[in-house]
């Protein structure tokens, strides 16, 4: 008489528990020195590129410290998941803490940064959506095609405008109800790339207040990312010819945790208008959990924000930025 044939469904069970506890332990290790990786952005091309997933990193790891107890991880392990979960929070965190702010002024002024999307064909909801928040000043990126033809519509309500359109995806315009003192455009490492950055000044409260409004270049290969770097820095030299107040906005094309980001804010002593107000991730609006804040507003010292905020995309792939903003008079 044979005996019974043993059960072999527990032990198959067993290993594939093991073999997944593996694969969750080392798909830790790999979450662990990618954001690790993402702090070399100034030596590495691809560490640069994951700066701009700081906040994706904050949840993967609030996802995978969750998954600790079942994949049976080392203490090592747990530890460094643990200060994962810490840094990356604080990082994104610390946008949502209130921000030191200068005396207001008496006049509140709204001013808005739309890349509208050069091959976006949806005019009238950018439209729509410039005239739902009523800006006293918008820039727009990526003003380029039948942009230049759209935006007549608004002649009446921005009588003020520097345009300055192009074919591609880099042109340029700052309307305004307030007029302007001096409007230019500046070229950006015109050597390499046709690319201008618009920059007007207007009078608010008896202040002159300079506003740039860029686009610099997507790094989405090494020398791209040489250029935009060299477009920052170019911006700061621009910005430091005088002691004016300040307000740069535009698509950075980086997301705050860039340190090229944080050597342009040290060099021009401009501060993140987002601190106190949140994050906004501007960009894309097709693809939420993986949008990153691209576009920017940085602001002078003396400039309190009032108030910071995302728009709706209106057909583009990005969110306009919109910031109010007052100055006191000196």
């Amino acid at each position: 008489m044979q005996d019974a044939p043993v059960d072999s469904a527990p032990k198959k069970a067993n290993r594939f528990a093991t073999l997944v506890r593996w694969l969750l332990r080392t798909g830790m290790w790999v979450a662990i020195f990618a954001y690790l990786f993402s702090f070399f952005g100034q030596r590495f091309f691809w560490a640069e590129l994951l700066t701009n997933f700081r906040v994706q990193f904050m949840v993967l790891f609030v996802v995978l410290i969750l998954l600790a107890r079942f994949a049976k991880v080392s203490k090592l392990l747990a530890v460094c998941l643990a200060i994962a979960v810490a840094w990356s929070g604080w990082e994104s965190g610390q946008f949502y803490l209130p921000a030191q702010q200068p005396a207001a002024g008496e006049t509140l002024v709204r001013v808005m940064s739309f890349n509208v999307l050069a091959i976006n064909s949806e005019f009238q909801l950018a439209i729509d959506e410039v005239r739902k928040h009523d800006p006293d000043m918008f820039a727009i990126i990526e003003y380029a095609g039948m942009w230049h033809e759209a935006f007549d519509a608004l002649n009446e309500d921005y009588p003020h405008q520097h345009r300055d359109p192009r074919w591609h995806g880099y042109g340029i315009a700052i309307f305004s109800k307030i007029p302007f003192e001096h409007a230019k455009s500046i070229p950006l490492t015109e050597d390499a790339i046709d690319n201008p950055a618009a920059v007007v000044t207007v009078r608010i409260d008896g202040q002159p207040v300079r506003i740039l409004a860029t686009h610099v270049m997507s790094p989405t290969n090494r020398f791209r990312l040489e250029l935009r770097n060299r477009q920052f820095e170019e911006i700061a030299d621009h910005l430091n010819q005088d002691s004016i107040e300040t307000i740069l906005v535009g698509d950075m094309n980086c997301n705050p945790a860039s340190r090229y980001l944080a050597k342009l804010i040290r060099d021009t002593n401009l501060r993140d208008s987002r601190k106190g107000f949140g994050l906004h991730p501007s960009w894309p609006t097709f693809a939420w959990p993986m949008s990153t804040p691209i576009d920017h507003v940085l602001v002078s010292e003396s400039i309190h924000v009032h108030d910071r905020f995302l728009g709706d995309g209106g057909g583009s792939d990005h969110h306009p930025v919109i910031m109010d903003f007052s100055i006191r008079a000196k």
